[in-house]
């Protein structure tokens, strides 16, 4: 009954198009000095995969900060103009999108060395006149966020609540049956 379990576990997490053994990350850092600062959007622990497309939502304090503009890396050809790049600010959130137009072997050779890169920078003012140091700002996983990789195949997912509580009662009342039986 284990394995069965085990087996569910394991196709349910690839039905949902979750990859247990992604090392991918992707990672916010923030540089603030004076009344001015950044945020960078960094990629890292590609290993084989390559990132080819990305939607991302950073959350901010809009109290505190006003986004002022965005400037794109070049790791997906946004510096050779291969790139489609598009973002929005809204309340309190900061939308950043890229979609590669180069094919999947051009990206790998652009991502080539596995360091970790910059997919975009969004920069701010403090409404106040000194940035505190340690503003915070957080990645916002929702609906239609993700980055893509090798044949537009969803790499960092966003899981839909529904899905995952679906999977989750599938698995509590395998486990009950388990004990009934036992």
């Amino acid at each position: 009954m284990k394995r069965l379990i085990s087996a569910l576990l394991f196709s349910g997490l690839a039905m949902l198009g979750i990859q247990p053994a992604q090392a991918i990350s992707i990672n916010l850092v923030s540089n603030f000095a004076g009344s001015t600062g950044y945020v960078d959007i960094i990629a890292a622990s590609l290993g084989n995969q390559v990132v080819a497309a990305y939607d991302l939502d950073v959350g901010y304090d809009g109290n505190l900060l006003n986004p002022t503009g965005v400037t794109f890396g070049d790791k997906l050809g946004g510096g050779t103009g291969d790139s489609l790049q598009d973002f929005n600010f809204l309340p309190d959130i900061v939308d950043v999108a890229e979609v590669s137009l180069l094919p999947d072997d051009e990206i790998a050779a652009l991502q080539a060395n596995n360091d970790p890169f910059t997919l975009a920078r969004i920069g701010f003012n403090c409404a106040n006149q000194e940035c505190d140091p340690n503003l915070q700002f957080k990645l916002l996983w929702t609906a239609g966020n993700d980055v893509k990789g090798r044949n537009n195949q969803v790499i960092v997912p966003v899981p839909e609540p529904a899905s995952l509580s679906l999977f989750g009662l599938g698995l509590a009342v395998l486990a009950w049956r388990q004990r009934a039986n036992a």
